[in-house]
């Protein structure tokens, strides 16, 4: 226990003072690379807070809960809120990675992502604070000799240290952060890790050219905001978001544990969802019999689109339509088997174009009520190019609007300078 005690006193100590909402979160590995000791410190100048544990989770599974004084109340899909008569908390648990957060790759690499995949319908995603960014967010990975780790990344801009066995990203005034990290575990310490299965093989395939690709650090202390946050929850791995369409209920935000992106097999960290008390009351008219807890349909690279053809695109004065790259599959945005190919050659050619911001416009809409499943769809192929070969920082989202003029499953992708897109051709 003397290492998780150290890794306690490192969250109290390196978090800045003075900031409205500090977060810190430390992961663990133990020997196999799949069994972990989590521990997340959240700090904030809030009267209130409230910490969401999903419907697999009890406050009897963690190790460590301060405040211990907290009041519970029954969530939408069956998990817990613990809300603590303070802005501040801190939880340590222990777990194991389930397969969608982790896959073993061909080489017998290890890929941990932190985000489901799922979008919320007011467009946050992976760990997000609302109504406004998180003024500082540290994210370490601790791992034994049995682990080496090859490569990692992060959607947004922020500053890597690897030191011996420590990972670690921190980012200032960052928002909707998703990791990603690859792995290599010593085949004496591994016990029983997921397959190496046609569907895994098919997966590393399609994303091998940008995954393999080197890590780039970003420029340090470089800071940027992405797109609007005006939400009043606090979430990074996801209480389950309310069908496209529908108004989400103003309750729990969510939190999804993070870890650095690149080419790699999943890992999973529990859900663990926080957020301002004043988020729990209702809006004025809100839709509060709307299903939050819709079931969300697993995503897998080579999912098919909906019209069951191939992504065409056609090239617009202002950036370039692709249509049937992303599919709502059961209100899950989802990437088809043929978008795999055609964003991963989108993203090389923005990169090699020097592009210094892309926009994601989604889908039209019809009403307003379809505008949850445009953004999410939108912010799926956003970070999809921004972990496949862009830089950290430079991709943003939208949903598209009634007045598009690109179809209803197709998303616009604009560049600037608009050259980046010069001679791109989908159908290749």
């Amino acid at each position: 226990m003397t290492g998780l005690a150290g890794a306690a006193l490192l969250a109290g100590a390196a978090l800045p003072a003075g900031a409205a909402v500090e977060r810190e979160d430390i992961l663990v590995l133990d020997a196999d690379g799949r069994h972990y000791t989590s521990y997340k410190t959240l700090r904030s100048d809030l009267a209130e807070r409230v910490l969401y544990l999903g419907p697999d989770e009890a406050p009897g599974d963690n190790v460590y809960i301060v405040p211990s004084d907290y009041r519970t109340s029954e969530g939408p899909d069956g998990g817990m809120r613990l809300r603590f008569d303070t802005g501040s908390y801190a939880v340590m648990d222990t777990g194991r990675f389930t397969d969608d957060r982790l896959r073993r790759s061909d080489d017998g690499t290890y890929v941990f992502t932190s985000w489901d995949g799922d979008t919320r319908a007011d467009g946050h995603h992976g760990k997000w604070n609302a109504p406004d960014d998180f003024d500082s967010f540290a994210y370490t990975w601790v791992v034994p000799a049995s682990i080496e780790i090859v490569d990692y990344s992060a959607n947004r801009r922020g500053d890597w240290s690897h030191q011996g066995r420590n990972l670690t990203w921190r980012g200032e005034d960052v928002n909707d952060i998703t990791f990603r990290i690859r792995y290599r575990v010593e085949a004496a310490a591994q016990t029983g890790g997921p397959p190496a299965t046609s569907a895994n093989a098919s997966e590393a395939t399609t994303e091998s050219a940008a995954d393999t690709a080197p890590f780039q650090p970003v420029p340090k202390r470089q800071r940027m905001a992405i797109g609007s946050h005006s939400d009043t929850r606090v979430a990074d791995a996801a209480e389950p978001s309310p069908a496209p369409g529908r108004t989400a209920p103003q309750t729990a935000p969510t939190e999804s544990p993070g870890a650095p992106s690149s080419n790699t097999a999943p890992i999973e960290i529990p859900n663990l969802q926080t957020a301002p008390a004043a988020a729990l009351a209702p809006t004025p008219g809100a839709d509060t019999t709307a299903d939050a807890s819709a079931p969300q349909s697993p995503e897998r690279p080579g999912a098919p689109s909906d019209s069951g053809g191939t992504a065409a695109s056609t090239t617009a004065a202002d950036g370039i339509d692709l249509e049937s790259v992303v599919v709502l599959a059961g209100a899950r945005p989802t990437i088809t088997a043929r978008g795999h190919v055609v964003l991963d050659r989108l993203a090389r050619r923005l990169a090699e174009g020097d592009a210094r911001r892309v926009t994601v416009t989604g889908p039209a809409i019809k009403s307003t009520r379809e505008m949850g499943g445009s953004a999410a769809q939108a912010a799926r192929v956003a970070d999809y190019l921004a972990n496949h070969g862009l830089e950290s920082g430079t991709v943003d989202s939208r949903a598209g609007s009634t007045g598009s003029t690109h179809g209803t499953r197709t998303v616009r992708v604009t560049a600037d300078p608009n050259a980046a897109l010069a001679g791109f051709d989908p159908g290749r």
